[in-house]
């Protein structure tokens, strides 16, 4: 998986003030998953200042934030490793934009499927070779990688759509995308691929950010 070649300064959320590195930016994609969760007890893991998890409001029967960072914990976050929860503890377990900033992912994945009772919500950048990494990132995921880290987990659905997730496409073939994908990172490819995706419906291209749905 592409690592931040900056590895050694990557900088944590929260590392000048309990808000930074942690935008509101996604509200789109935890608008979306508020549509998944009706009815159901819900924790958003990585939650940073909560405010994503607003969106959960009048449709989740109950919300629970999580982190690491202490300074969190005075905005009603649980401050506590993912190790402490028990199996099956909610319903419903979200991790938005999260994974890409977890040196142990493999090990992160398995705990959010562990806690969840139901499904899990999970979204991250989608890399290509040409993206530049955010500070904050310790690695990036092409589509193959990501849906390697998450498919053994449970019965997947997969995503793609705007960073911010005002758009958001269901993925409907897996071969056809991994096609794409291998086109769009090869340097002779590359700029002839996107070009044929402006001709594309916008649900069916190769879009900058992905997510997947697992029930397990």
């Amino acid at each position: 998986m592409p690592r931040n070649p900056s590895l050694s300064g990557v900088r944590r959320s929260g590392d000048r003030g309990v808000t930074e590195g942690r935008g509101a930016g996604q509200m789109g994609w935890y608008r979306f998953a508020a549509g998944l969760l009706e009815g159901k007890t819900v924790l958003d893991v990585g939650a940073g200042t909560g405010r994503g998890a607003e969106a959960f409001a009048g449709k989740a029967r109950a919300v629970s934030k999580q982190d690491v960072d202490p300074q969190l914990e005075e905005l009603g976050v649980i401050v506590k490793p993912l190790e402490s929860f028990d199996d099956n503890a909610f319903d419903f377990v979200t991790a938005v934009d999260v994974v890409e900033h977890v040196e142990c992912d493999q090990e992160f994945c398995r705990q959010i499927a562990r806690i969840a009772a139901d499904a899990c919500f999970v979204t991250t950048p989608l890399h290509n070779y040409r993206r530049q990494f955010w500070p904050f990132h310790v690695r990036e995921y092409t589509f193959r990688e990501f849906h390697d880290l998450v498919v053994t987990l449970g019965d997947c659905a997969f995503f793609l759509g705007t960073p911010r997730g005002e758009a958001v496409y269901p993925v409907t073939s897996l071969e056809r995308l991994f096609f794409v994908e291998r086109m769009i990172n090869n340097e002779l490819t590359n700029l002839p691929t996107r070009a044929a995706q402006k001709l594309l419906p916008v649900h069916a291209r190769y879009n900058s950010h992905q997510a997947v749905l697992i029930r397990v």
